[in-house]
């Protein structure tokens, strides 16, 4: 990550200086220090920090400098040496008017995993080594509220991710390196009008978005495959295609309420659109021989996707300690799928180029159809709350993957009961237990659940002012037949934690989580020969926290924790550390001084490549204006 700092960091601290003779709120920037034993690449990919100077905070309460706004705030933190940065704008004016701007940068790198090993730097040139992307999100919207039936609305919306990755593929037999970089686009802007005060109030949406896809591949590893040498030198990987998709939504959202009644009912449409123009090529040059030789994707593709959905719910009163409520769902999106063009072997010989075009042109579709009705009924009385519902609903899915594909048509249906009860004790105790089943018919995926059946509970306690203890657990168990796909996939949870807070300011917690996944999954394996198999996956997570925060005088606060995650499972077990722990101290003139530090500690039992130990200080300077 960039260990400099920002230009945002830079005009906010300008715009605090120039503003504060008029204004009210705080301005803190930070410098921190970081030092680095073991992987940096996988240390990136999980944390993303740097060395260098940060926004610590920045909050601005601006009325004074704008007359007639009845809010008008600014605030920031982040960005410089942080993987993270957010700002926000928030202004209110005559009562009537609502402005909101946002805008959040994030960092971060991918992982250094290639076919589950680790990608030699070597293999890397030094201007791709990072693997860094960066994903800038701006949000904004403006609403006004002058009305006495209703509210207009208009948001905004923009994100973008660029940056670069290293990444392997199979070709010719072998693992091969190759660079792509990242250049993806969102933009969309929605218009919404909210009624009130009627008989039954509408809600009246309409959303634009378009999504752009330019990212660019290279040949990496001086076209050497991964891990060795070869007869064949990866000669050209170029991705030079343009994907675009457009998608406009309707939304239409009724509700009529009274004493007795509530019925809401929703309708919404949704059309994709995706044209993708791809010109990919690959190619590999005989080592020492003449020419090389090229497969060229030129292919045209477009998909169409059109979705209706519909939704009504009824509530009715029976009596105040009863309530029952029905709901209907249907959704039916189809898709239509095309793909045009040629497929082109091309020889690279001393005389020129020659090509040998095969034209492919394919079409495939899928369309669904959900339904759902259900039925739920809801009794109180004094501090117990029982909930039991029914639902019975099916998924229909009409397919064919191409042309030389036979269409497919399945219906699987559904059904199944759950129920909540609950007991609040005001606020000393608390507690909420559930169960839920689910039976299905028929597969649409092989690895569709036949069976589905959950029990959790929360249990959370006061027993004397400032102590909180709390308690939770679930057990989850999916599973289909062994004629499908012997699917079987257990989830455990658990956990129990403790906070003590006085009003002092003294505060410390401790909590103790396990979570517990396993899945086992039929395949058939067809190379070198056709083998039955078992996709297994197993992760048993146990997760310890601690954290204290105490002020040693009035001028001096301190807080430190601790996390301790541990995978026990078969498949990736490793075991992270990371301590933390800051001092800040009361300094004249509003100025507050923060020294903190931070201590990560990771080891993947099976590999110690992966291996880190990272430890990061600093110090931060705040001021209160």
């Amino acid at each position: 990550m960039p260990g400099k700092a920002s230009t945002i960091t830079t005009v906010c601290l300008c715009l605090a200086a120039a503003v504060q003779a008029q204004t009210t709120g705080e301005v803190g920037v930070g410098y921190a220090w970081l030092q680095t034993t073991g992987n940096d690449d996988v240390f990136a990919s999980q944390y993303a920090l740097s060395n260098g100077l940060f926004l610590e905070s920045l909050r601005l309460d601006l009325r004074s400098a704008f007359p007639g706004t009845d809010r008008c705030e600014i605030e920031a933190a982040g960005f410089g040496a942080e993987p993270w940065g957010r700002a926000s704008l928030k202004a209110d004016w005559d009562r009537e008017w609502s402005l909101r701007f946002d805008v959040n940068r994030r960092e971060g790198a991918f992982p250094p995993l290639f076919l589950g090993a680790t990608v030699p730097s070597s293999f890397i040139p030094s201007q791709w080594h990072s693997n860094t992307f960066t994903i800038t999100r701006w949000t904004g919207s403006l609403s006004y509220d002058g009305w006495s039936v209703g509210r207009l609305r208009l948001d905004l919306r923009d994100v973008q991710r660029s940056g670069s990755e290293t990444f392997a593929f199979w070709g010719l037999g072998e693992p091969y390196v190759a660079h792509s970089t990242l250049n993806d686009r969102v933009s969309e802007a929605g218009l919404s009008l909210e009624t009130r005060n009627w008989p039954v109030n509408l809600l009246i949406e309409q959303d634009v978005a378009r999504y752009v896809s330019d990212s660019r591949g290279e040949a990496a590893n001086g076209g050497e495959p991964l891990g060795g040498t070869s007869q064949y030198l990866l000669d050209e990987f170029t991705t030079p295609g343009h994907d675009t998709s457009t998608v406009p939504t309707t939304r239409l959202a009724a509700t009529f309420r009274s004493d007795r009644f509530e019925i809401v009912g929703e309708g919404l449409y949704r059309r994709d659109r995706l044209d993708a123009d791809r010109n990919d090529a690959t190619g590999w040059a005989l080592v020492g021989g003449a020419g090389n030789t090229s497969i060229i994707d030129a292919l045209t593709g477009s998909a169409d996707t059109n979705t209706s959905l519909g939704d009504l719910r009824v509530g009715f009163a029976v009596v105040p300690q009863l309530t029952l409520r029905v709901r209907g769902h249907y959704e039916d999106s189809t898709t239509d799928q095309a793909i045009a063009g040629d497929q082109i072997l091309r020889i690279v010989t001393g005389t020129g180029p020659v090509d040998f075009p095969i034209a492919l042109t394919d079409q495939g579709y899928l369309d669904r159809t959900d339904k759902d009705v259900s039925g739920e009924a809801e009794f109180r009385q004094g501090p117990f709350g029982l909930v039991v519902a029914y639902h019975s609903g099916s998924e229909q899915a009409k397919w064919q993957h191409g042309l030389a594909y036979t269409p497919q048509d399945t219906t699987r249906d559904a059904s199944g009961w759950n129920a909540t009860a609950s007991l609040a004790l005001g606020r000393t105790f608390t507690a909420q237990a559930g169960w839920q089943e689910d039976a299905f018919e028929n597969y649409i995926f092989r690895t569709d659940p036949e069976n589905v059946r959950r029990v959790w509970v929360k249990l959370t306690a006061r027993p004397v002012e400032g102590l909180e203890l709390a308690l939770h657990g679930s057990r989850d168990r999916t599973d289909n037949p062994v004629s499908v796909a012997g699917l079987q996939r257990p989830v455990d949870a658990a956990g129990i934690s403790a906070t003590y807070a006085t009003q002092g300011g003294t505060f410390a917690s401790v909590s103790l989580d396990s979570f517990k996944l396993t899945s086992d999954t039929d395949i058939v394996f067809f190379a070198p020969t056709e083998q039955n198999g078992v996709s297994y996956y197993d992760t048993d997570l146990l997760t310890t926290t601690a954290r204290v925060g105490i002020p040693l005088t009035r001028f001096v606060r301190v807080e430190a924790g601790a996390t301790h995650l541990q995978d026990r499972g078969d498949s990736l077990p490793f075991t992270s550390n990371a301590y933390d722990a800051r001092v800040e101290i009361a300094a004249p003139q509003a100025f507050e001084v923060s020294l903190f530090a931070n201590y990560w500690k990771y080891d993947l039992s099976d590999s110690n490549d992966q291996d880190y130990k990272v430890t990061r200080y600093g110090i931060a300077l705040r001021r209160r204006f």
